[in-house]
């Protein structure tokens, strides 16, 4: 091969590389759906998750949207879990490997099933369940984020119940009625202190 066909088939590879490689990386960003800080969501787990959310919703014979509308709920539902999972994240929240065993336990024994008649269930319906054991432990991070979000809310400050006393109505005894009655009760003739006693 002479020295200008060499060349000519280097540039031939290499352009047929650069199209190759400019190809996948536009067809990556179309497939990018959301960017929630340095998250990505991608087209692929928005499609997965409309997929599971539509089994679900067939399996509570609950009635599916549009599927325009789906995946608008689904990914707003993805947007806002990646938010709430990015928070307990960088407040040190975790779940161990030992609470994330029971709950999935006792998931599976409120279906009447055993973790691992669970476990082929998922694989049945095309779920991994290393997948399936991830959204969990972000579940329970995300339910903690919110019980820990609602307890600070709800705290009541020595300052705020002060202003509570302060602007109650005070309850005034001037105007008070009392309605007194005599109640009479038989006594039998000369009676004993035992039976005053009693009676009283």
């Amino acid at each position: 091969m002479t020295l200008f066909k060499k060349l000519f088939f280097l540039i031939l590879l290499f352009g047929g590389l650069t199209v190759s490689v400019n190809s996948q990386a536009a067809e990556s960003l179309d497939r990018i759906k959301a960017v929630v800080n340095t998250h990505v969501i991608t087209q692929q787990q928005l499609s997965e998750q409309i997929e599971f959310t539509r089994q679900q919703l067939q399996a509570e014979n609950k009635p599916i949207p549009s599927a325009t509308l789906l995946e608008k709920q689904v990914l707003d539902h993805m947007i806002d879990t990646e938010l709430q999972r990015q928070l307990a994240e960088s407040a040190g929240m975790k779940i161990d490997e030992a609470g994330l065993d029971k709950t999935i336990a006792s998931i599976a024994q409120r279906n009447g099933l055993t973790v691992e008649q669970l476990r082929s269930r998922l694989e049945q319906e095309n779920m991994p369940y290393a997948k399936y054991r991830q959204k969990i432990r972000e579940q329970l991070i995300i339910s903690r984020l919110q019980q820990d979000e609602v307890g600070q809310k709800i705290a009541v400050s020595p300052q705020e119940i002060t202003d509570m006393l302060t602007h109650m109505p005070k309850v005034s005894t001037e105007k008070a009625s009392y309605h007194i009655e005599d109640l009479l009760v038989p006594l039998p003739d000369n009676p004993s202190s035992t039976v005053i006693a009693n009676t009283k």
